[in-house]
């Protein structure tokens, strides 16, 4: 019965309102219930989608296969670095959302949803990197380069430099946040070893 629900929801548009009393039944997160009986927002909706296609009765119906359990050592040092990010992303997704319940306006609510979204959004783009390189040994950021680059650079040397970048730049913001120290000492701690990975490319 839940599989021919979900079926027939995906193919009429996912229908909020019918998700939304689906997920009333068969989910499990309370906070994420409260959420989705606000309203129909892009951020609830995506959550919604994404939600109701976690829950265990559709996959033991349609019998999917567990991805491959990612194991950091054997990826390539770039996707390392990436993968060290999502505990933090993670971290900061799950302390929004407990912020959700808090807050009391529409605007507050949904400006904690875009953030939210922005958070899931890097979080994904992180895990498709990794997924697309467990399934075909290439990274998709690789893939992607032009072919014009010059020659005597390495690849890895210009992925290597142009992180070191972005994180001197979450430095500098972070250096008068007294509120973000951990922030602050987790970016130091990556932009030491970045360094030490660009000395011993050299």
């Amino acid at each position: 019965m839940e599989i021919s629900f979900y079926k027939h929801w995906i193919e009429k548009g996912r229908n909020y309102a019918d998700g939304v009393a689906f997920y009333s039944i068969h989910g499990t997160n309370k906070t994420l219930k409260s959420l989705f009986a606000t309203g129909d927002t892009k951020y609830t909706r995506q959550k919604l989608s994404e939600e109701i296609a976690k829950i265990p009765v559709l996959h033991k119906e349609t019998g999917n296969r567990a991805k491959p359990k990612i194991i950091r050592d054997k990826l390539p040092p770039i996707l390392q670095t990436e993968y060290d990010k999502l505990q933090g992303l993670i971290a900061k997704m799950s302390f929004k959302h407990a912020q959700l319940e808090l807050v009391h306006t529409d605007d507050q609510r949904h400006a904690l949803s875009k953030e939210i979204l922005s958070l899931g959004d890097q979080r994904r783009s992180i895990f498709m990197r990794i997924d697309h390189y467990l399934a075909n040994g290439k990274d998709l950021v690789q893939e992607a380069v032009v072919k014009k680059e010059p020659e005597g650079k390495n690849l890895l040397v210009l992925q290597l430099q142009d992180e070191l970048r972005k994180l001197r730049s979450q430095r500098s913001k972070l250096k008068t946040n007294k509120k973000r120290v951990a922030d602050y000492n987790a970016v130091l701690t990556s932009i030491a070893d970045i360094e030490r990975r660009l000395m011993d490319a050299n």
